[in-house]
């Protein structure tokens, strides 16, 4: 059996794969569910959600017994974390949460998705801005250089801007920690550790 099974799954109960016969299936809380019987071209398992990309090359997201059919896959990139599915067609960026597709931006470069969060540079006004528990917060303004490091974590940002200030947003607000930028860091749940670029001493930023 699993020599002609592809699996992948990610916790919560949630699985997808392809059987012998390339029909694309669902695991969901104890039950399947076939979702397509032609071959799909990709697809990811988050927490919560599953996007794919069917035969027809149409983006869908299957969510609670449901597919929603989001748009054509030209130009599409996507994630999906424990709670969230971010896609990029284009230059606009769309956040599905929920059951419920968001457009966060129509002129984005780049973005980072992690567990709650999504992360992305709004190339119209040159923003740095978060999407975190539905709303959009704005990190940093008209910037004339792009951050020169960004780490994420499950709910966590860490980065340094262009000025070197080692900044850190966690639970929609934003701390300055030092105007120094830290030799190296990492970001996790509610944590951040550094080392930081003055004393070279080794450092926690926790909740």
């Amino acid at each position: 059996l699993f020599s002609v099974l592809t699996v992948f799954a990610k916790g919560q109960g949630l699985a997808a794969y392809s059987d012998y016969r390339n029909y694309f299936n669902v695991f969901d809380g104890g039950m399947f569910q076939q979702l397509e019987y032609l071959p799909v071209k990709s697809f990811k398992v988050g927490g919560a959600a599953i996007p794919y990309v069917d035969n027809t090359n149409e983006f869908q997201i299957y969510y609670k017994g449901r597919k929603y059919h989001q748009t054509y896959a030209s130009g599409l990139s996507y994630g999906a974390s424990d709670y969230l599915v971010a896609f990029k067609v284009g230059n606009v960026l769309s956040v599905f949460e929920k059951g419920v597709r968001k457009n966060v931006t129509y002129y984005c470069s780049q973005y980072y998705l992690d567990d709650s969060l999504v992360l992305y540079l709004d190339d119209s006004n040159y923003n740095l801005s978060i999407y975190y528990n539905g709303d959009t917060t704005e990190l940093e303004s008209s910037m004339l250089e792009l951050p020169r490091a960004i780490k994420t974590g499950s709910n966590v940002v860490a980065y340094v801007n262009q000025s070197d200030y080692f900044r850190i947003f966690y639970h929609g607000e934003l701390w300055d920690i030092d105007n120094t930028a830290p030799t190296s860091f990492q970001a996790g749940r509610d944590v951040v550790a550094y080392v930081d670029g003055y004393n070279h001493y080794f450092q926690l930023y926790y909740k």
